[in-house]
């Protein structure tokens, strides 16, 4: 299972190629912001309860969850 900050990392690796027209800076700030923080944060805890009762793999947590929460913040941009 990976922690808070992999997981905020792989969401970042995912927007990064969502936001194609943002530079790196612009990302990092984006993803620091409260409101990116709070999506990242729900989505974390929630798989993180999926994870622990075995709904999901890890596998999933990182590919699936991860890129879940990049789409959330991609809209919200």
């Amino acid at each position: 299972m990976p922690t808070f900050d992999e997981f905020k990392e792989i969401v970042k690796s995912y927007l990064t190629r969502m936001l194609i027209n943002l530079s790196a800076k612009e990302i990092n700030v984006y993803i620091d912001s409260e409101e990116s923080i709070e999506v990242i944060q729900r989505k974390y805890d929630r798989s993180v309860r999926r994870f622990k009762i075995g709904e999901i793999t890890e596998e999933v947590f990182r590919i699936g969850c991860a890129g879940a929460a990049a789409c959330c913040l991609d809209m919200l941009y």
